[in-house]
């Protein structure tokens, strides 16, 4: 990621850090989250009951829940979130940094017909919306490319003008 000078008074450094930060945050919450993706508040309750859930190569917790759709992962994996975070940025590494929206439905597509069909089941879920911090990184310092890349991006899968627009928030929160 090359960050032009004077484009923020944080350090080179601090900036890279946060995007790190971002990207390994959204992939471990994807992670934690398939625990839970899918149940309703008062099955977690009489699944897990206060908790904690397992979670990494500790001991302490309560085992993840095995059901049909928990069955499809191995232990400690991450979701469809995850992997779409993943596909946008190796769209962005193929192509020097820029967001092509046909690029990234290409490899959307070929994920969807190779690796989505078989895992999930799940209906409805917005990975627009989980995409969207990703993009108010590149490029945080020019709004029109974060607003203009995320809308493309979310516009791949939601093109509901709802969806763009919260898409279009989060990344513009995320650039500021």
């Amino acid at each position: 990621m090359r960050i032009p000078s004077g484009c923020s008074n944080l350090e080179t450094t601090t900036i890279v850090d946060k995007v790190k930060g971002l990207i390994f945050g959204a992939i471990l919450g994807d992670s934690l989250g398939l625990a839970t993706e899918g149940l309703s508040r008062s099955d977690v309750r009489e699944i897990y009951g206060k908790g904690p859930i397992r979670f990494g190569m500790g001991e302490d917790g309560l085992p993840f829940h095995r059901d049909h759709y928990r069955s499809k992962f191995d232990e400690n994996d991450f979701g469809d979130d995850a992997e779409q975070i993943l596909l946008v940025m190796e769209s962005l590494l193929e192509n020097n940094g820029h967001f092509l929206s046909k690029d990234f439905a290409f490899r959307l597509r070929d994920y969807s017909e190779h690796v989505w069909k078989q895992r999930s089941n799940l209906k409805g879920a917005s990975g627009a919306l989980v995409r969207a911090p990703l993009l108010g990184a590149l490029k945080f310092w020019d709004g029109t490319t974060v607003v203009e890349n995320t809308a493309d991006c979310c516009r791949v899968t939601h093109p509901d003008p709802r969806c763009i627009i919260s898409c279009v928030i989060a990344s513009t929160l995320i650039a500021r």
